[in-house]
């Protein structure tokens, strides 16, 4: 519809219309839009009147879906393959118009659930397909999403972009690497056939080999990183996760070699800024770590990993106090950031045009069309039943509005609020405020009160407090919750060794530097602190060349740790 031919429906129509300039080329004749009656208004309950353009032109879109859904031709008798043909394409449209409606306002739930009932009449039509799939990716249904993409790579199995959204799936939010190594080898066994895209096939296949914590599975991971790179040079996602796999197996100066690499390709990319930063760390650079932070906090100041890396160089460099300001700017940032007590009005809106269009699409309901509004009478046989359709569309309208619902995801702004608070509580720690870190350990507790890191976060409390024995209690409940938690066992093992249980506590550290089950990336980030409390067991035992050994081990960690784990950075396609 063109915006500028278009009144509101609560309004009269004009008497000349925009389009009708007499300058423009090809014009005739003015034409006179005024009615000779009004519309004529029903009153009454269970009606909807849109109230403004975007309103009825999703009512009537969603008219228009139900009705090409009930007149669909799904006879494929040769007979009927003309009628079957046409029922399709104007299906088609319509569906493709419900994708740049609600596609533009961020309502992929509603149009995921368009797209299936599509289905129905989608047979061997890639399009419907992979509409679903792009609707479902954007939803958040994820597992439903590689299905339906299975389905589509069928139908195109030469296409590359399809396993590679797969892929993303798979390696990102679903956490399936075996499933998205076997997609991102279709990408690599089209040859030539992917062109560019094979590139981005080798990446998936090192992203997805990080699955294990064998070393094995850790060098194919960087041989693929760096086949990506050699395919595509200017390519800085290839040459980014090459640094960041380099960086991880403490093989910094290389690593910052190709991360300077991927900035001078896409200088502003937060990830290679944030790697930079972090590598600066290792070297021990700390506050031109921190100015690299703060340039890409002016480019990204809602980045929650930048600001939790700014909040450790700062109290390193600057003191506890400004990483205090910055934790306090960080809540700030998340009450703005996710607003979860006022859901969008078009939200709601959309919740009214479904129930508006249950109603006017069932057999009873009457649809008059006067002027540009659409007014629903019902009859007095329906009445009941519109009632409790209205009924259960605003239902879902009040759940939607007392529910707290995240913009991404069910879990992630808690999971991120919780972190904020643990990173104030850790300033606290240093500054040795056992009651304040208490009330932020609280906080986070109240949002996860099972979580391993809380729990690890009340021993360090109980510790600093002076009582070892709940101290010790605590780091053992976060074991019995997460078994390879290194810094739990790590403290535990120094609250042993103070309890003069030797054995045990040697038991304990030997079992966090050589569990297979932790890994490697995991324990590269902790250690150094490891292997120096290993030490000093060994040490109190009277094992001087084991102790000895051990020491050294953990200078030669310590020397290229970052001030952060290389692994807050995210790994995603």
């Amino acid at each position: 519809m063109c915006e500028q031919s278009y009144w509101s429906p609560l309004e009269d129509p004009p008497t000349v219309s925009p389009l009708d300039d007499p300058t423009r080329q090809g014009h005739v004749l003015s034409k006179n839009y005024s009615l000779s009656r009004r519309p004529r208004v029903y009153s009454g309950e269970n009606l909807f009147c849109p109230q403004e353009n975007t309103e009825e032109a999703l009512l009537l879109l969603l008219i228009s879906e139900s009705m090409a859904n009930r007149d669909a031709v799904l006879s494929r008798i040769p007979e009927h393959n003309n009628d079957r043909i046409i029922s399709l394409q104007s299906a088609s449209v319509v569906y493709d118009l419900l994708t740049i409606a609600l596609g533009r306002r961020g309502q992929y739930e509603m149009l995921s659930e368009c797209l299936e009932r599509a289905m129905k009449f989608a047979f061997e039509e890639f399009h419907l397909w992979y509409q679903l799939a792009l609707s479902l990716m954007a939803a958040g249904k994820s597992a439903r999403a590689v299905k339906v993409l299975k389905e589509c790579i069928r139908l195109k199995p030469d296409e590359p972009t399809i396993p590679l959204l797969a892929v993303k799936l798979c390696v990102g939010p679903l956490h399936w690497l075996d499933e998205g190594e076997s997609f991102a080898k279709m990408v690599i066994d089209m040859g030539e056939k992917a062109a560019e895209f094979r590139a981005k096939g080798y990446l998936a296949v090192g992203l997805a080999s990080l699955r294990s914590t064998q070393e094995e599975y850790q060098r194919k991971a960087l041989g693929a990183f760096q086949r990506a790179q050699s395919l595509s040079p200017t390519d800085h996602l290839a040459a980014f996760y090459l640094a960041l796999q380099l960086a991880v197996s403490r093989q910094i100066p290389e690593a910052l070699g190709y991360v300077r690499q991927a900035l001078q390709l896409q200088g502003d990319d937060v990830h290679s800024l944030h790697l930079l930063a972090l590598l600066l760390s290792a070297q021990k650079h700390y506050h031109d770590a921190l100015n690299i932070i703060e340039m890409a906090l002016s480019e990204y100041p809602e980045n929650f990993n930048l600001l939790y890396t700014k909040v450790k160089l700062e109290s390193m460099c600057r003191g506890p106090e400004e990483a205090l300001l910055t934790c306090k700017h960080m809540l700030q940032i998340w009450k703005s950031f996710y607003n979860l007590t006022n859901p969008s009005t078009f939200t709601v809106l959309v919740l009214l045009y479904k129930a508006a269009a249950r109603i006017a699409l069932s057999p009873e309901t009457k649809v008059y069309f006067r002027s540009s509004s659409v007014f629903l009478r019902r009859s007095v046989h329906a009445t009941s039943i519109a009632a409790s359709r209205v009924e259960q569309a605003l239902s879902e309208v009040a759940s939607s509005l007392q529910s707290s619902a995240p913009k991404q995801g069910p879990l992630h702004p808690w999971m991120t609020l919780a972190q904020i608070w643990l990173a104030r509580r850790c300033v606290y720690i240093s500054m040795s405020k056992p009651a304040e870190a208490a009330a932020c350990t609280q906080e986070a507790s109240n949002l996860f009160p099972t979580s391993h890191n809380v729990l690890y976060m009340r021993g360090q409390i109980a510790e600093l407090r002076g009582n070892m024995d709940e101290a010790k209690r605590w780091y053992e409940e976060a074991l019995s919750i997460n078994p390879t938690h290194v810094k739990s066992m790590q403290r535990l093992g120094l609250i042993l060794h103070q309890l003069q249980r030797y054995s045990l506590s040697e038991k304990v550290l030997r079992d966090a530097v050589q569990d297979k089950r932790i890994c490697p990336l995991v324990f590269l980030s902790t250690a150094h602190d490891v292997w120096n409390s290993l030490g000093e067991v060994l040490q109190a035992q009277g094992n001087t060349a084991a102790a000895t050994e051990c020491f050294i081990t953990a200078l030669e960690l310590e020397a290229s740790s970052p001030i952060l784990p290389f692994t807050i950075i995210p790994r995603a396609l």
